[in-house]
């Protein structure tokens, strides 16, 4: 059943594109502000600290305009 084996691995990577992308955005949008973004999102701060760690999401020096300071 390999077809169903590439299908799985396909969703699942599409998955957490997707999980990644909506991390970043609320990030972006609260100031890289781990709190607040766990918040919207609607998880614990633990988790999205887990998250984070786990999509090698740089969030150190992130200043309020976004950029690495």
């Amino acid at each position: 059943m390999k077809g169903e084996e590439t299908r799985t691995r396909g969703l699942k990577e599409a998955l957490h594109a997707y999980e990644k992308k909506l991390l970043l955005d609320a990030l972006t949008e609260n100031c890289y502000n781990i709190s607040k973004s766990a918040r919207v999102l609607g998880i614990s701060r633990q988790n999205l600290q887990h998250k984070i760690k786990l999509y090698h999401i740089p969030v150190e020096h992130q200043s309020a305009n976004g950029r690495h300071g």
